[in-house]
């Protein structure tokens, strides 16, 4: 008599020696281990540079998660109250991004007359808010 018990091969149950050895992987080129971040900082960013599958409209897209953030940001910022608004836009001044719509808008060849006067005189009241909160 053998001293291994009796193991019976069928269906789901291969043979010992085509079974996977411990710590062998049954897929050894499967997807990569993603890498894990060494702080905060690291998380962060890899969380912003992951793609996002989004529905605008109806239609499905991909996109990193900065410009969904940026998005929403923006979107959410349309339904804001005036304080926060303005904090809102103070900090995207702080943030150089109306510089970089500025810069946008030159390179493009969109008209001159891009804002109505109710624009215009809706961001007189804004740049005078932003001045007087930086007083």
């Amino acid at each position: 008599m053998s001293s291994k018990p009796q193991y019976t091969v069928g269906y789901g149950k291969p043979p010992a020696e085509h079974q996977w050895k411990p710590g062998q992987s049954g897929n050894p080129k499967g997807s990569k281990t993603k890498p894990i971040a060494k702080d905060f900082g690291e998380a962060i960013l890899q969380a912003l540079l992951a793609e996002q599958t989004v529905t605008i409209g109806g239609s499905t897209k991909i996109a990193p998660t900065y410009t969904v953030l940026a998005q929403l940001l923006i979107k959410n910022a349309l339904h804001a109250k005036g304080s926060q608004l303005i904090a809102l836009v103070k900090w995207l001044e702080e943030f150089g991004a109306f510089d970089t719509l500025a810069l946008s808008l030159q390179d493009s060849e969109a008209p001159e007359d891009i804002f109505t006067e109710e624009d215009l005189k809706l961001m007189q009241i804004v740049d005078a808010a932003l001045k007087a909160a930086n007083k």
